[in-house]
């Protein structure tokens, strides 16, 4: 009889299976821990997160310091420090007036770029100097009226290296008249050509006026992942349930992702402009709403995370605001790990409690490390790595 209760639920996708043998759900685990042993003027990361990432060629961390403005090495293996690499502001070599973000190529390539509302990136070598640069605004303000404004995410998967270009992530527009082109961008590093993608447009159907006011960032910031061996790059749109792939000939296909965990985007559900300012039914929305952050693809074991934000208990902003303990919530993430065929291994919930993932999150050859919160002292940074349970 239970079989029978399983099949039946199976049928109508209330249940997953793992090889025939029940849910998906709680598969996915700590694996084990890494510290990074930090020096006397590194900080941790802040509210907009940083850059960490595997550097292969040298088996190292990096780590973009934004107070200091410097990067910071550690040994992968053992977490300890090893060196600085200070980034000038100013003068011929300066990539100023601040960084958002670097992207490790190798260790004569470090592709740096300047603030968030400014439109250059810069081609450091291993010794810090500008070897290139690559102005990708050029445009009067006017013509963006057009097109998607090019700010870019401070996380995982703003840039991807596809051999002689630079693909950027931008923001998706919330006005339609600025969605005749997709919100990604292509720099050709030899022709210094700048070219917007023309496909995939997002939110087709969807009334971007549903989004909520640009002072929540992460619904707008795209990412991106590249499948070398595959020649595929994907694009991960925060509310969208589906996945973007793009072929070397530019075909769009559009991959449905299986999960149990997510639930729906609430707020799209109402425009905007229908609640009152300071409105706390439109924070509660915003707080409890689903969507993603982005994917990442593991090159080492051929294997996709995507991680997002699931649906929340509505209200639960409301009352907690109420009671002076709003900002006591912790976040929660859904991390959900695919196949290369896209089929979904595991996916579990986890929190704020338990890592920073919009803070930071990277690939090395043991999968996935996202950053602890910090609880181990001000002179650690600490890692988790995520993976599949065995048990």
């Amino acid at each position: 009889m239970r079989l029978l209760f399983v099949i039946i639920l199976q049928l109508y996708g209330i249940v997953h299976t793992v090889n025939g043998q029940g849910s998906k759900q709680g598969l996915v685990k700590v694996l084990k821990e890494k510290d990074l042993r930090l020096d006397f003027e590194t900080a941790y990361p802040s509210y907009f997160g940083t850059t960490i990432q595997y550097c292969s060629d040298t088996d190292e961390i990096i780590y973009l310091n934004q107070i200091t403005q410097s990067l910071k090495f550690f040994d992968y293996k053992t977490g300890q420090f090893k060196r600085s690499l200070k980034l000038r502001m100013e003068g011929p070599n300066g990539v100023g007036p601040e960084v958002s973000y670097v992207h490790y190529h190798n260790k004569d390539s470090l592709f740096v770029k300047s603030g968030k509302r400014t439109f250059d990136i810069f081609l450091l070598d291993g010794k810090g100097e500008v070897v290139n640069s690559f102005n990708y605004g050029g445009f009067e303000y006017s013509e963006y009226l057009n097109k998607p404004i090019p700010y870019t995410a401070r996380q995982f998967g703003a840039m991807v290296i596809d051999k002689g270009d630079i693909i950027l992530a931008l923001e998706v527009p919330d006005n339609k008249k600025q969605m005749t082109k997709a919100p990604v961008l292509k720099i050709n590093m030899r022709t210094l050509e700048v070219k917007y993608f023309s496909s995939p447009i997002p939110y087709q159907g969807l009334n971007v006026n549903h989004i909520p006011d640009r002072r929540n960032f992460e619904f707008y910031s795209s990412r991106l992942t590249l499948n070398r061996k595959m020649e595929r790059l994907f694009i991960n749109f925060p509310l969208e349930k589906e996945l973007y792939m793009l072929s070397s000939d530019n075909t769009v296909t559009r991959i449905g992702l299986e999960t149990g965990l997510m639930g729906d985007f609430k707020f799209l559900e109402k425009d905007r402009g229908s609640y009152d300012q300071g409105d706390l039914a439109l924070s509660d929305v915003i707080f409890n709403s689903a969507w993603y952050y982005g994917i990442i693809y593991n090159q080492y074991n051929d294997l996709y995370y995507r991680i997002g934000r699931p649906e929340g208990d509505s209200g639960l902003y409301r009352r907690k605001k109420s009671e002076g303990n709003a900002g006591k919530i912790p976040y929660k993430y859904v991390i959900s790990i695919y196949d290369s065929s896209f089929k979904l291994l595991g996916e579990d919930v986890f929190t704020t409690k338990d890592f920073i993932v919009h803070r930071g999150a990277f690939v090395a050859p043991d999968g996935l490390w996202v950053l602890q919160p910090n609880t181990k002292g001000e002179d650690i940074l600490g890692l988790a790595l995520i993976g599949l349970s065995d048990d």
